[in-house]
């Protein structure tokens, strides 16, 4: 190789690493800069502190009162507070409607739940909650009165 080409080809070298550094900064300032204004918009959603963006983010799903509905059961429980951590999970877990009611007075009176839904949703929706880890989901009719009868 003479060095006429050597020097042709150390420049078309210097050439292509000094883009793919510039295209590699403007990736890092892409994401930086979608990142800031993420964090930015979470921070000032509604016009809330990050404390409480954060904590509308992490509450669960009631019940709408009086309302019988289908939905899925994602676990039951003996307790209120293990049952708030699993409806909790699920919410963290992308499951947006979950939440825990009181149906009985047995041993787990609790159910923990994901969807108010129409009956023609419930399949979807219970794959879902079985694809993100719930396994044993099932479903279920919510009764106004609060009793659950399973399908």
């Amino acid at each position: 190789m003479t060095v006429a080409r050597r020097r042709s080809a150390d420049l078309k070298l210097r050439s292509e690493m000094r883009k793919v550094r510039l295209l590699t900064v403007a990736a890092v300032a892409i994401v930086v800069l979608g990142f800031g204004f993420a964090t930015e918009q979470l921070a000032v959603a509604g016009g809330r502190a990050p404390e409480a963006a954060a904590a509308a983010i992490s509450r669960v799903f009631d019940w709408p009162t009086g309302v019988s509905a289908w939905t899925i059961v994602l676990a039951t429980s003996a307790t209120e507070a293990k049952a708030s951590v699993v409806a909790r999970t699920a919410r963290n877990d992308g499951l947006p409607q979950a939440g825990y009611i009181r149906t009985g007075t047995g041993s787990r009176p609790w159910i923990v739940f994901s969807g108010v839904l129409a009956h023609a949703a419930t399949k979807a929706a219970e794959r879902r909650a079985r694809g993100v880890g719930f396994a044993h989901a099932r479903v279920a009719f919510v009764h106004k009165n609060g009793t659950v009868s399973y399908s």
